[in-house]
């Protein structure tokens, strides 16, 4: 019985102070490793989901990295309502607009040449690419971080509208009007 109580290992019933010490420092040590221990697991965690992130994005580069000059290899399906303006920068949106133009793809172009106005004024700093945001989303903000420059606000809602009017099916796409854009938006400094 003597056994079971930390301090008291004496045939007389007195106590050994040094017994007690050692005893309830292996309480402490084993708390003490125990923390170390989750420690370390938390950090190899931490480590290793860095390493699964480096090792994803080395094995999937982002497209707009990848490509290279003029129309992108693997570039973006025009068509699919999915595709964001964020997937290219604006020159590889514009070869794209060129290509289709080419092709006698009116409505690809103007869409093409929207996503490039989208990917300038992100470039910008005037607007902030995301999913969610829809073309109205996208005026409202240009509108709040231009100030003074109403004329680039007024371009892009006049775009905003005639684009939406081709893409969403009420009006002819004009090859002429996506020429003036194209040249428009080549022409920036």
């Amino acid at each position: 019985m003597s056994d079971l109580l930390p301090g008291r290992d004496r045939d007389d019933g007195t106590s050994d102070p040094a017994r007690g010490a050692r005893a309830s420092l292996g309480w402490m040590d084993a708390l003490q490793f125990g923390a170390y221990a989750l420690l370390v697991g938390v950090a190899g965690l931490l480590l290793w989901v860095v390493w699964k992130v480096v090792a994803h994005n080395r094995a999937h580069p982002p497209a707009a990295a990848a490509a290279s000059g003029g129309a992108p290899a693997g570039a973006p399906d025009l068509r699919d309502e999915s595709v964001e303006a964020s997937r290219l920068p604006a020159h590889e949106w514009l070869a794209l607009a060129r290509t289709q133009l080419a092709a006698g793809e009116w409505r690809l172009a103007w869409r093409a040449l929207f996503l490039a106005t989208l990917a300038t004024h992100a470039h910008d700093g005037l607007l902030s690419l995301a999913k969610f945001k829809t073309n109205l989303d996208y005026e409202r903000e240009l509108r709040r971080r231009a100030h003074g420059r109403a004329t680039l606000v007024e371009d892009f809602r006049s775009r905003r509208r005639a684009f939406e009017a081709v893409w969403y099916g009420r009006e002819a796409a004009s090859p002429e009007v996506a020429r003036d854009w194209l040249r428009q938006l080549e022409g920036r400094p």
